[in-house]
């Protein structure tokens, strides 16, 4: 039987313990979930009582569980009290609501400043569910909201997502501005309903239903599919993803695979194509604290006719470092991208909660900095046979993690005729 409580915490962890040493779980223990539900932290875990495991599985297990965003600190140890094994898991709970003004850097572009409030309340009710709000203004000004519940029912794997959102955006497309003679602006209202279920520690499936409704200024024929200058488009998603990467805010083993398809219009008001993503990234440690991570990604569209709007786009969300800012776009996408990091501080615990007037969960940080360099693909293309438009970058930088929060980087690229630009940017490359 699992026994779950509360009490100090010693300094022995099993960081320091022989990765290979195997032993039977007899017993769980957590402590410090104050506010977060004890099945929050059991649903990461990849053994149960009775399990033959080694201290590199409960390293791991830490990993997944730090992953969750929720916590501080996480610090896990076999307490060996012959001749049972008890897995303690000892956390310290961050702070959880955010009613906070920002400032953001829109398709991490810094000349595309967003500003405004939002609203963000993590761990509500203590089921990892997410509420937030925002309200922003100056470029894509936009309000929306969004809920997201992880675990509909303890046990059941069943998780759910909705959001619903307004905005006023700028035109994204070189050929559509091409088209228009100028820059324009477009009014969209989406909104979606995200029903998945949780197979097992890694694996997930999950349906998606939303409606998106696009109006631009005047009326472009590549641009929307209607008659007139409004889209009306419902939208029926599936797809699949695996993920068993240690530290998904920055993952140092392991693998991730994403399949999404989704039928647009579903031939509904003229308009009938489909979108597929694909996304497979890989990571590991190449000997001692060197570690290497490779990504494949593609978008591809069929159909006869795509919007313009809705064509795979390189230079917005996604991009080529050492060709930051530059944009190129087709009905397809492929992104090709490889990195070599080392920690220079591979990890530290930063306690701040000597500041007065703060609360304690605000500042205490898990840190680390590592050096990292890069080589980026990315081309676009309507078919395979013919001509591609393509970027290359490839340079180095430094990674700045303060989790459970954020990643900060600071890089330098270089293009393909190696002139050089600086980046700085917010949260991993992949």
């Amino acid at each position: 039987m699992s026994t779950f409580s509360c009490f100090s915490y010693s300094q022995n962890s099993s960081l320091t313990l022989d990765k290979n040493d195997t032993f039977v779980v007899d017993s769980i223990l957590l402590s410090g979930n104050k506010i977060t539900k004890d099945f929050v932290i059991l649903n990461e875990l990849t053994f149960s009582l009775g399990d033959t495991i080694t201290n590199e599985e409960l390293l791991f297990n830490r990993e997944r569980i730090f992953s969750l965003g929720l916590f501080n600190k996480v610090l896990v140890e076999n307490l060996r009290e012959e001749p049972i094994n008890i897995i303690k898991i000892e956390v310290e709970e961050s702070w959880y609501i955010f009613p906070l003004p920002f400032v953001e850097i829109k398709e991490r572009d810094y000349k595309k400043l967003s500003y405004g409030a939002y609203l963000i309340y993590k761990n509500f009710r203590g089921r990892n569910e997410t509420i937030y709000g925002t309200l922003s203004f100056g470029y894509n000004p936009s309000f929306g909201i969004t809920y997201i519940n992880p675990n509909l029912s303890y046990g059941s794997g069943y998780f759910l997502r909705f959001s619903s959102s307004f905005s006023k955006n700028k035109n994204l497309s070189p050929i559509a501005e091409l088209e228009y003679g100028s820059e324009f602006n477009y009014n969209q209202f989406f909104t979606s309903l995200l029903i998945g279920k949780r197979l097992d520690t890694f694996n997930k499936l999950f349906l998606n239903i939303s409606f998106r409704y696009l109006e631009i200024e005047k009326f472009i024929p590549d641009y929307i599919l209607g008659s007139e200058r409004v889209d009306r488009i419902p939208e029926l998603g599936f797809g699949y993803e695996f993920d068993n990467r240690d530290l998904l805010q920055f993952p140092t083993e392991g693998n991730y695979f994403y399949f999404g398809s989704t039928l647009k219009g579903l031939g509904l008001n003229n308009v009938n194509y489909q979108s597929m993503k694909i996304d497979f990234r890989n990571y590991n440690n190449l000997f001692n604290n060197l570690f290497v991570k490779f990504r494949a990604a593609s978008r591809l569209t069929f159909g006869s006719r795509v919007p313009l709007y809705d064509y795979s786009l390189i230079g917005t969300e996604e991009k080529i470092r050492g060709n930051f800012f530059k944009r190129i776009e087709d009905r397809n996408s492929l992104i090709l991208s490889t990195e070599l990091y080392y920690p220079l501080i591979k990890e530290r615990q930063l306690d701040l909660t000597f500041i007065p007037l703060i609360p304690e969960q605000l500042l205490s940080y898990r840190v680390a900095v590592y050096l990292q360099t890069f080589a980026d693909y990315g081309t676009t293309f309507k078919h395979f046979s013919k001509k591609n438009s393509s970027l290359t970058g490839y340079g180095l930088g430094l990674s700045f993690l303060l989790l459970p929060y954020n990643v900060i980087r600071f890089e330098v690229g270089f293009n393909e005729k190696s002139q050089k630009e600086f980046i700085i940017d917010i949260g991993t490359s992949f």
